[in-house]
């Protein structure tokens, strides 16, 4: 009779870790899923960061280069998969896509896409800009930035 009950209890134990497992792995899967969701976030934002930064960049080198320098600089198609658009102006370098929002600050200098008029300038994604120092009527430096 003994054995019986031993036997028992095995089955009892065996069924109560089983219900603990079953119960586990539902709530490791969710925390598993929330993490990787994070990771993928913190990817687009990195992205669109290091594009605000690499434009910024350009307009930087541009501007200390003084008047005639240019650079021919080819927006990328997409920032992890997701279409995008790139505002510029005095201020600095913003990026706009998937509801988020990228930004990198440039020096103060007027920046247009006309060397008479300051103009908020928009970068569309997969095409090509010339980014350009200018002097414009009053002699002052102006970045041109312009699609090709």
């Amino acid at each position: 009779m003994m054995l019986d009950n031993e036997h028992g209890w095995a089955s009892i134990d065996f069924i109560v870790a089983f219900m603990i497992i079953l119960f586990t792995i539902p709530g490791i899967i969710a925390i598993i899923e929330e993490r990787v969701d994070t990771a993928n976030r913190v990817q687009e934002i990195a992205e669109a960061k290091v594009l605000s930064e690499n434009i910024a960049e350009r307009i930087e080198m541009v501007y200390s280069g003084g008047n005639g320098c240019s650079i021919t600089y080819k927006m990328p198609p997409t920032i992890a998969n997701k279409p995008y658009i790139v505002h510029v102006n005095s201020s600095g370098v913003f990026i706009r896509f998937n509801g988020k929002m990228g930004s990198a600050f440039i020096s103060p200098v007027k920046i247009s896409n006309n060397p008479r008029y300051d103009y908020n300038v928009f970068m569309e994604a997969n095409k090509t800009y010339n980014i350009s120092n200018i002097k414009n009527e009053f002699n002052y430096d102006c970045i041109i930035i312009k699609q090709i």
